[in-house]
């Protein structure tokens, strides 16, 4: 009767086991929509063993008392996790630098309704037809007039430019604030983890979901590193600065150029504003690698996409090939604001050179006044109109009014 009633507790044990393993499987149904929702999983275990003899020549004599449900777990990879979270930060840092190259492709291709290479194409045909007779007046006002075109196109590129440079700062500031609100929710269930896990009986899973939901969120928008300690609570670093820790939160930073308004994110802890001294977030004086791990993060594309001033022709001229990519060739921005006013730059220091070509003037200091009453000085080595090469009308004369005295 014994040994019946023993085998009937065994079996009631795996049932009973069963029956509350079955309940774990319909909350995992329950939640397959739950954002951040992972699967639990049961972990069974013997119970204690009875023995009735220590001595045998064996092994010892036992008999079992069925099994138990040792632990529920969540479903997760630590390593799988961190490939991840990694993966997703290099996504979110790639997709934001697509997204403003693609921005800016559209604002060449369409404005307006009109190719902005169609107000080139115009320019270009013209220069053409001025070539075939430059006293033509009828060319040079074509050459003018496609000019004037092309310039206020140019114009509105550029401004366009200047725009998607404000929306992409407005852009860094929500991300700076998300991830600031980010921080603070991790810290917050850190605490609340501990609590409900300090007994060592109870986990709290929807809890721990939620802060791997959150960790998720903050890996695609800047580079993570992050530990569990002991007690349950996750120490968040970014860009190798701590920034969820036992103690606080040590929140990200805006430093406003009082120029531009470009945000720039730092530490205020490691920062001493008094000073002007700021400990910004990214380092970019290291190379964007994929075997570095420094192409990983949304807010650090934006922040190099946008680069932190206006750029033109000036960051181009004049500089080396290394200085030009550590400078305003590292910005998808910037380096499309130099080129593009590098090529008006050109074309209409080109264009006033056929129309009003300059020469250094060498005579003997000049002094007068113009038609409009302003006294002015001319001196050796200053940039004068050079009557003798530039464009005539079609008469072939050149009419001018002298301001000079006598």
């Amino acid at each position: 009767m014994a040994n019946g009633m023993g085998s009937l507790y065994i079996g009631s044990s795996g049932l009973r086991t069963s029956q509350n393993a079955l309940n774990t499987t319909a909350n995992n149904l329950a939640n397959v929509d739950t954002t951040g929702y992972v699967r639990q999983q049961v972990i069974q275990a013997d119970r204690h063993y009875n023995t009735f003899d220590k001595n045998a020549a064996i092994s010892n004599q036992q008999s079992g008392l069925g099994v138990s449900i040792a632990d529920v777990i969540h479903s997760r990879d630590i390593f799988l996790d961190k490939s991840y979270r990694t993966e997703t930060g290099r996504q979110s840092f790639y997709s934001a630098c697509y997204s403003a190259t693609n921005e800016i492709y559209t604002y060449f291709q369409e404005l307006e309704g009109e190719a902005f290479q169609d107000s080139i194409s115009s320019l270009y045909t013209a220069f053409e037809e001025f070539s075939k007779d430059p006293s033509d007046s009828v060319n040079q006002n074509l050459v003018m007039q496609k000019s004037s075109l092309f310039i206020s196109r140019a114009k509105a590129v550029y401004t366009s430019l200047q725009n998607y440079q404000n929306n992409l700062n407005t852009k860094i500031s929500k991300d700076i604030d998300r991830i600031n609100e980010l921080g603070k929710k991790i810290y917050d269930l850190n605490e609340n983890i501990v609590k409900i896990e300090a007994g060592g009986v109870e986990t709290a899973m929807e809890l721990r979901d939620q802060r791997d939901n959150a960790l998720d969120e903050l890996a695609g928008l800047v580079h993570i590193d992050y530990d569990e300690k002991y007690d349950g609570t996750v120490f968040v670093s970014i860009e190798g600065v701590d920034f969820v820790n036992r103690a606080q939160v040590y929140e990200m930073g805006k430093s406003v150029d009082d120029e531009t308004g470009y945000i720039t994110p730092y530490w205020p802890q490691m920062s001493d504003t008094n000073r002007g001294q700021t400990a910004d977030v990214f380092n970019f004086n290291v190379d964007i690698s994929s075997a570095y791990n420094t192409d990983i993060g949304e807010l650090k594309a934006l922040v190099m996409q946008r680069g932190n001033y206006v750029a033109d022709y000036r960051d181009i001229e004049g500089k080396s090939r290394q200085e030009y990519n550590d400078g305003a060739g590292m910005s998808v921005m910037l380096s499309t604001e130099a080129e593009l006013d590098q090529l008006v730059h050109k074309l209409v220091t080109a264009i006033n050179d056929i129309f009003c070509p300059n020469v250094e003037y060498a005579g003997t200091d000049l002094t007068g006044t113009t038609a409009d009453g302003n006294a002015f000085t001319i001196t050796q080595g200053m940039k004068v109109l050079d009557t003798d090469n530039c464009a005539v009308g079609s008469d072939g004369s050149f009419r001018h009014r002298s301001y000079f005295p006598g």
